[in-house]
């Protein structure tokens, strides 16, 4: 994992992610849902409860 691997942010309620062109990739993971892996330079919703994966490392959004 990169220092510029991924960006977050809101929009409204709504946190988003986006893969900044990293090596490694991202991977989000919804609760009871199908893994995703998201595409450079696009932005994603992520809702509670999902597991995101950037590289080696993961967090948990709450």
């Amino acid at each position: 994992m990169s220092k510029t691997h991924l960006e977050f942010g809101l929009e409204g309620d709504d946190l988003w992610i986006c893969d900044r062109y990293s090596g490694n990739g991202t991977v989000a993971r919804p609760l009871g849902g199908t893994a995703r892996q998201c595409e450079a330079g696009r932005r994603y919703r992520v809702e509670r409860g999902t597991r995101v994966d950037i590289g080696d490392q993961w967090f948990d959004v709450s």
